[in-house]
């Protein structure tokens, strides 16, 4: 029996212009548990004083209340 692992390689880490939307469409399922595409994505870079690189993705639904509760998040709770 041969069985198959799935790698991801840090996308963050890589130069914006060499990630296709593809790319960050698998990275996203497999993060976010979903199975929709993200509707907006960002890949923040700076770099003085720290080195920071981040991804940030939208999804194209907002979650029912149930999803929230599900993962143990109070339904209009906010962070300020």
């Amino acid at each position: 029996m041969k069985l198959s692992v799935r790698t991801f390689q840090a996308l963050w880490m890589e130069e914006t212009r060499n990630i296709t939307d593809d790319m960050h469409e698998e990275f996203y399922r497999f993060v976010a548990n979903a199975y929709d595409k993200p509707r907006y994505q960002l890949h923040y870079r700076a770099d003085a004083p720290l080195n920071i690189r981040a991804l940030f993705y939208v999804p194209d639904y907002k979650p029912s209340e149930y999803a929230l509760w599900a993962l143990g998040t109070p339904a209009g709770s906010r962070v300020c």
